[in-house]
């Protein structure tokens, strides 16, 4: 037929119906191939009037020709145009097939619309289709862009769980979201620490880990980024150089900033690193270890445990407990960590002497390094479990034998897991990047067992109350999710969460449980690896050993800090300090609410 509107069908009229429905065919083909057409130009508009000009001609367009539109309102950027094509292929009965479905997710996922790509994913799989790694790429993309990165980086690191292969795409879809939130230690691990995924070979992924160092201001970290991707043969142009350059800037340190650039624009070439031994602008490897992804750490209430201490001061407290001059008072800092809160004391109270206590080795390392310029009289490391507080203390050498108890001014705890232990993948620690299912706080200590262990040897129905108690996990869910880890013993810590996660997504299907469930802005596997970590390392007979022991060692008017997590170690802290009547509230015991509990400082009191 003639016409002008390229459908093929305008001047159709008379003849056989076979013929007319001949041309009509055709008028489709076209139609569909103009709309695809104009939808790699991006002219969405036009590809929708061409739709309704098909529907004006009696034409009913298939699934090829409403993805075709649905793909012109895509690449537009239209997410609202997309989904209402969805709606009303719906609508008209036509039928969907997971190639709509995953144009419908790109368009959400480009705006951010986290949420809208799960229910479109939740609805095609009720629809029997297969969902593909690539409408799964959408969702982890729709969470980096909405800088929910550790939402992405769950659901990147759970992809292998599922039986979906993660690709080129995830990882940098999961780095991306890293690069946005400046969370450059996750992205380290995104691109060293999932075996799922391989070593690195591709440049977009490195250049998403560079993005996320440079934002942070880690120039060392990006350079060395830099220098991977140059002895990989991989493209180091003028962008990556500027990341590293930028990064020197936005920390101010502008001398390495302007001798990058040098070297960048006479093309000398950069400086070659080969491991902790190496050096960058003459900066030593002890001090570059600061930005090492396994030694960074934030202390939780730093100011207020700090002032706490001061205000109590502890140096009077040893005169007037001693009646004598001694050489200074002593704390203990039962969990040393990354030392943040042990710095602050030693440069806060003269004199102060410490015994930090840690069980991770890879902690005590660190600490000793930020610690040295106070030297061996004032800092003393023991790797040990604070449970055994008395015997570290008299190992330290401090305190005689016999001595020990009234010897202490201040004791601390900085209780559960530190946020260095939850970013490595080979720690075990954290659903958010795969790794074994491990969670000792002492790697080095055999006769602990990991996780995987516990799940392989121990009976459902015993693991439910560990879940339970130590989790906080309703019945029914500790049940349920302890039957599954039992029956399929995973070995990783994203299989683990994926079976956690599916666990829970059946036993919420009605109301009542959803309820029972509780706050669903954490993930499902929270609880759980909670509970797991605490049975693994055996933390509330530390912590009861530790509250037994405190208010005998402690002198009148020193002072014991804790600071508790969850409602179970906050439970038990509280219940202990109202029962002792060594220990009176302080005057700075009214600290202010964090993300974390804090009860105490409480000051032993003297006489008693």
């Amino acid at each position: 037929g003639g016409g002008g509107d390229g459908l093929g069908v305008n001047g159709a009229s008379g003849g056989s119906s076979g013929s007319r429905a001949s041309a009509l065919a055709s008028g489709l083909i076209e139609g569909t191939s103009e709309i695809a057409t104009l939808g790699r130009r991006r002219q969405w508009q036009e590809a929708l009037t061409l739709l309704r000009k098909l529907e004006g001609r009696s034409v009913d367009p298939t699934a090829v020709t409403y993805t075709a539109a649905m793909g012109a309102c895509e690449k537009a950027g239209e997410w609202q145009a997309t989904l209402a094509l969805l709606v009303e292929m719906q609508g008209r009965g036509v039928e969907i097939n997971m190639v709509s479905y995953n144009v419908v997710t790109s368009a959400c996922a480009q705006a951010g619309l986290g949420d809208g790509v799960q229910r479109l994913l939740r609805e095609a799989r009720e629809a029997f289709l297969e969902v593909s790694i690539k409408a799964q790429n959408m969702l982890i993309s729709a969470h980096a862009r909405s800088s929910a990165w550790d939402e992405a980086l769950r659901l990147a690191a759970t992809l292998a769980a599922t039986g979906l292969e993660p690709d080129l795409f995830t990882r940098s879809m999961a780095l991306s979201g890293c690069e946005r939130a400046r969370e450059w230690q996750h992205a380290l691990g995104v691109l060293w620490g999932s075996a799922a995924w391989g070593p690195p070979s591709e440049d977009v992924a490195f250049n998403a880990a560079l993005g996320a160092c440079g934002n942070a201001g880690k120039w060392r970290s990006a350079l060395r980024l830099l220098s991977d991707m140059s002895s990989r043969g991989l493209p180091t142009n003028f962008v990556a150089w500027g990341v590293v350059i930028d990064s020197c800037e936005r920390v101010r340190d502008l001398a390495a900033g302007v001798r990058l650039a040098s070297a960048f624009a006479t093309g000398r070439s950069m400086p070659a690193f080969s491991g902790s031994s190496s050096e960058v602008d003459g900066e030593s490897a002890a001090a570059q270890a600061k930005e090492v992804p396994g030694f960074q750490h934030t202390s939780v209430l730093l100011d207020e445990v700090v002032e706490a201490f001061v205000a109590a001061d502890l140096p009077g407290a040893l005169r007037a407990a001693a009646g004598r001059q001694q050489p200074g008072p002593i704390l203990i800092d039962c969990t040393l960590g990354g030392a943040g809160h042990t710095e602050a004391l030693l440069e806060r109270i003269p004199g102060l002497r410490v015994v930090g206590l840690d069980r991770d080795p890879s902690a005590l390392e660190a600490a000793g390094r930020r610690l040295a310029r106070f030297g061996k009289e004032r800092v003393r490391l023991m790797h040990g479990d604070f449970g055994d507080m008395r015997e570290l203390l008299l190992g330290s050498g401090l305190v005689a034998p016999g001595e020990e108890e009234g010897s202490l001014a201040g004791i601390l705890a900085d209780l559960g897991v530190s946020s260095p232990q939850l970013d490595r993948a080979e720690r075990g620690f954290s659903f958010r990047v795969d790794g074994p299912l491990d969670m000792r706080m002492d790697p080095s200590n055999d006769k602990v067992k990991p996780a995987s262990w516990y799940l392989e040897n121990m009976e459902a129905d015993e693991l439910a109350r560990c879940i339970a108690e130590f989790g906080g996990e309703p019945e029914r869910f500790a049940q349920a999710v302890a039957r599954r880890l039992v029956e399929a013993r995973p070995q990783t810590t994203a299989a683990a969460a994926a079976l956690v996660a599916a666990c829970h997504a059946e036993a919420s299907q009605t109301a009542e449980a959803a309820a029972e469930a509780g706050d669903r802005s954490i993930h499902p596997a929270t609880k759980t690896f909670q509970a797991l970590r605490i049975l693994v390392n055996g933390e509330m007979d530390s912590l009861r050993s530790l509250l037994d022991i405190s208010a005998r060692l402690l002198m009148p008017g020193g002072v014991l800090s804790i600071i508790s997590f969850h409602g179970l170690e906050d439970d038990l802290v509280r219940r202990t300090f109202a029962g002792t009547s060594r220990l009176l509230p302080s005057a700075a015991s009214d600290l202010s609410e964090t993300s974390r509990r804090s009860q105490g400082p409480f000051v032993a009191a003297g006489g008693r």
